[in-house]
């Protein structure tokens, strides 16, 4: 999708610099992209593997059609720039805990645009959602993931050591989490 095009997409959470909408078809080519970068796959948590275009498009379409997931996009409310993706997952509605993750083009990382769009998926987990829990993975060799949880407030809960096998090095996975008095403490400082 352009970027002109982008800016007229509906504006699920509206932040400073940044919207959330809801993520569609058209951000397929960006998914693949990012799907297919190593040094964005290898902060995920995850082993990287990569997608030929099929498999990565069936793929996209099938979490579309997940309603157990919530994806949204993160588009750039001056320019229309598809930055990342963002997404609430693994949602339990009786225990009102969910995980999260988030997912930055390259060439917005370090500005700030993760932490701007954690914050409203978080105040939306939260907030409308009801959340009492929200979780999220990373590893350890991607210090400036763990950096981030840590900048918002979530506290490492849990290491599973060397659960993953990364550029070939092994790697802690390493699990964080906020409970909503957390959060709502934050807020109510900040």
């Amino acid at each position: 999708m352009d970027m002109t095009r982008n800016l007229e997409r509906v504006r699920f959470l509206q932040g400073d610099r940044l919207f959330l909408t809801p993520e569609c078809i058209d951000d397929y080519d960006n998914y693949y992209r990012w799907q297919n970068d190593r040094e964005i796959q290898a902060g995920d948590g995850s082993t990287y593997r990569p997608l030929g275009p099929e498999k990565a498009r069936k793929n996209f379409e099938a979490q579309l059609e997940d309603k157990g997931f919530i994806r949204l996009s993160i588009i750039m409310s001056n320019t229309g720039a598809h930055a990342g993706r963002i997404c609430i997952y693994d949602i339990d509605p009786q225990v009102r805990v969910a995980q999260w993750g988030l997912l930055l083009d390259k060439a917005f990382w370090r500005q700030g645009i993760g932490t701007e769009a954690a914050r409203l998926l978080l105040a939306y987990a939260f907030g409308d959602l009801g959340m009492r829990k929200m979780h999220s993975v990373t590893n350890s060799g991607n210090v400036a993931s763990v950096k981030f949880q840590e900048s918002l407030g979530l506290v490492q809960e849990a290491c599973l050591r060397q659960q993953e096998i990364i550029n070939n090095q092994k790697v802690d996975q390493l699990h964080f989490g906020m409970l909503r008095a957390e959060y709502e403490e934050q807020i109510g400082r900040g």
